[in-house]
C-alpha cells in the first residue's frame, strides 16, 4: 500500500499556517498519498476524507508492525517490487478503503454509542 506511495519530508519546520508552507508539502508529495515529516509525524491525503483516514490508520499499523519486527533482531526480508505493487493495487483502492472505513466507523460507534451526538448537523446520518 505504501510502496512507491510515500515521501520523506525533511524540510518540515513547524505548523503550516500559510499557502507557501502548504504548497511546499504539496509539491514534495509529488502525487503520493503519504508524507513522513521529519521530527513530527505523518501526513496522509486521498481523493476523499475516508481514503485519507484509512491511509492514516493503515500507516500507523504498518509503522507499529515495522518497529515490532525490528525488535526481533532478525533479518528482515523485503518483498519484491512487483509483489509490493500488486499488493498496493489490491488493497489501496476506493472500494477497499470504503469497506474498511465503514467497518472502522461501525467499530467506533459501538465503542462510543453517544458519538452521534457530536456529528455536525449538516451530516445526514
Amino acid at each position: 500500500m505504501f510502496y512507491d506511495n510515500h515521501v520523506i519530508y525533511k524540510d518540515f519546520d513547524g505548523p503550516v499556517n500559510n499557502f507557501s508552507g502548504a504548497q511546499k508539502i504539496s509539491d514534495a508529495l509529488m502525487g503520493k498519498n503519504v508524507a513522513i515529516l521529519a521530527n513530527h509525524g505523518t501526513l496522509t491525503c486521498g481523493e476523499d476524507i475516508e481514503t485519507a483516514v484509512m491511509y492514516s490508520v493503515c500507516l500507523e499499523r504498518a509503522l507499529r508492525l515495522n518497529v515490532m519486527a525490528r525488535q526481533l533482531k532478525s533479518a528482515i526480508n523485503l518483498v519484491e517490487a512487483n509483489t509490493a505493487l500488486e499488493s498496493r493495487e489490491w488493497i489501496a483502492n476506493p472500494l477497499g478503503f470504503k469497506i474498511e472505513f465503514d467497518a472502522l466507523a461501525r467499530r467506533v460507534e459501538r465503542g462510543y454509542p453517544d458519538i452521534s451526538d457530536f456529528y455536525p448537523e449538516s451530516l445526514d446520518i
